[in-house]
């Protein structure tokens, strides 16, 4: 099965997830630019945003509240990437 984490790259990156999405039993109806996922429990995703919270979404949507039990690793790694992309992100933005 693909890492979850690869899959939120390619999907924030512009790669279409439809097909693979509906292979794993997620409904997707798309409106508007965002995602509407139904699987385990009922999600939306869009391209802006951030890395994380679209993890958490796609996971949410496939393994439903014990996506954290059975994607721990891939998690936590992915968590380090995302950071170091979101603080790319952000240089030069004043807080």
């Amino acid at each position: 099965m693909i890492k979850i984490s690869d899959f939120v790259l390619r999907f924030l990156a512009g790669a279409d997830i439809t097909e693979q999405l509906e292979a794993w039993d997620v409904q997707v109806e798309e409106k508007n630019k965002i995602y509407y996922l139904n699987g385990k429990v009922r999600t939306a995703i869009h391209r802006q945003l951030d890395p994380i919270s679209c993890y958490v979404c796609l996971a949410m949507a496939l393994f439903g509240p014990f996506w954290i039990f059975l994607l721990r690793d891939d998690y936590n790694q992915f968590r380090k990437k995302a950071n170091k992309i979101l603080q790319e992100m952000n240089k030069g933005i004043r807080r």
